[in-house]
């Protein structure tokens, strides 16, 4: 243990190779002994090793005497535990750097308590947090003590409602963990001076040999969270509130303005009526294409003003087969002047969630670009396919049209007010639109395109 050999222990006493900080207590004990007060004694000292290190050691020691009570000799029982001392050092060491770091959390209270709620560690921040120090809880106080007893009372009588089971506070706090999870919450607690305010707490049971032992407490002061979420949430209120203006506003002046837009293709038509010759007229021609966008824009401008009046609550059951034959037969005159072949390839009967009239201008624009962007150097071939999938109805309209070049148009392609060829009328509200429509309806749109090939629209609806 000392590493000393027999004889050169025999020219030593054992003063020679006890810590100096350790010999008062040896001695003071072994007087006892001496004098009979006590039979034996055992004690926990540190020996210097032959090579100069320090070995600790459980000492017992015990008298030998004779029948008049003279000391024969001592017997003495030396048991080397230096490994169970460092590891109780560094147990100590690592409790230390713990409780350190647990009371560096000056702003997050950490509370452990035993499986009844009785406090058995109390950092820092939870001081400051509740207004006391952790000598006046550690093991006299009771968790539940800090929450509010009326909140807790309203939450346990709703348990109890609810489930048809009496429970007590503390295990209403704890209800939600298990060996696995942690429940998390916002109370409201109270301070030693009877301030009250919200608090998130995040309860984890805490496991010793797969056994909970006891509980771990995280808290946070949830006053400022609270109050920005109650502004957050005042401020949507308003938003809302001015969107819903908005929208009535936009729905009015997009009424206003189709009534001014009908009233002045009126007056030209009373015109052409009582003038006729008018119709050789420059300023006739000019007029009419002037009323004739007018009217097309504010058209547009309705349907914006719908899409951003949509509520997805709005939505309904659209049978797709009768809708799109309907824009085909709406468009049939444009489609024999261009010779197209239409197909429409549906399978079952396909029902999509959605707006009706949103739905019928969507199959209306792209029929329409289909017939605009024709290759008039061929057939023109438009197919229309819809399939039901797991993630709700895919349509493909498909054309062999004169196409266009992604790498150039793929970003502004569903712009406002865009326009990807050049002999385009149109002013770049179509696809705008297109694209809104499906958006608001939870839909989805890509697009692939090829120059002189055609343009496939790939639409993603949910099913009806």
């Amino acid at each position: 243990i000392v590493g000393y050999t027999q004889d050169e222990l025999r020219h030593l006493t054992f003063q020679d190779i006890t810590h100096p900080e350790d010999l008062a207590s040896d001695l003071a004990l072994l007087k006892k002994l001496v004098q009979g007060k006590i039979q034996n004694y055992q004690l926990y000292k540190r020996y210097f090793h032959k090579q100069g290190h320090i070995v600790h050691i459980l000492l017992g020691v015990s008298a030998v005497r004779k029948e008049n009570g003279e000391i024969l000799h001592f017997v003495s029982q030396i048991i080397d535990v230096s490994d169970q001392q460092r590891s109780k050092l560094l147990l100590e060491q690592e409790l230390q750097r713990n409780e350190r770091i647990l009371n560096a959390s000056t702003h997050v209270g950490i509370i452990s308590t035993d499986k009844r709620g009785l406090i058995s560690s109390f950092n820092r921040g939870a001081e400051n947090l509740l207004g006391c120090s952790s000598a006046q809880v550690l093991h006299q106080k009771h968790l539940i003590e800090f929450f509010d007893p009326k909140e807790l009372e309203d939450r346990k009588a709703l348990h109890e409602l609810q489930y048809a089971q009496f429970i007590n506070p503390f295990e209403l706090l704890i209800l939600s963990t298990n060996k696995q999870n942690a429940s998390a919450g916002i109370w409201t607690v109270q301070t030693k001076q009877g301030h009250s305010f919200p608090v998130q707490i995040s309860i984890a049971p805490i496991e010793v040999d797969q056994q909970v032992t006891g509980y771990l407490v995280i808290a946070t002061d949830f006053t400022e969270l609270k109050s920005a979420q109650e502004k957050v949430l005042s401020l949507l209120e308003r938003s809302n509130e001015q969107n819903e203006k908005l929208r009535g506003f936009t729905q009015m002046v997009s009424h206003n303005l189709r009534s001014h837009s009908a009233n002045m293709e009126q007056l030209v038509q009373i015109l052409v009526e009582d003038f006729p010759s008018i119709r050789e007229s420059e300023t006739y021609h000019y007029l009419h294409k002037l009323v004739g966008d007018f009217a097309h824009t504010i058209e547009n401008l309705h349907h914006i003003a719908l899409v951003n009046a949509f509520k997805p609550s709005e939505a309904v059951t659209v049978p797709l087969a009768p809708l799109i034959n309907e824009v085909i037969s709406e468009h049939r005159d444009l489609i024999e002047e261009a010779g197209m072949d239409v197909k429409l390839e549906l399978k079952g009967k396909a029902k999509a969630k959605g707006d009706p009239s949103f739905l019928r201008y969507i199959f209306g624009q792209l029929i329409s670009n289909a017939i605009t962007f024709r290759d008039t150097e061929k057939q023109s071939v438009l197919i229309i396919k819809v399939n039901k999938e797991s993630g709700g109805l895919m349509l493909e309209i498909i054309d062999n049209g004169i196409g266009f070049d992604m790498a150039k148009n793929e970003k502004k392609l569903f712009g406002l007010f865009k326009v990807f060829h050049k002999e385009s009328k149109g002013k770049g509200l179509g696809l705008f639109l297109v694209k809104n429509m499906i958006e608001v309806m939870g839909g989805k749109i890509h697009v692939s395109s090829q120059v002189n090939k055609g343009t496939i629209f790939n639409i993603l609806l949910e099913n009806g």
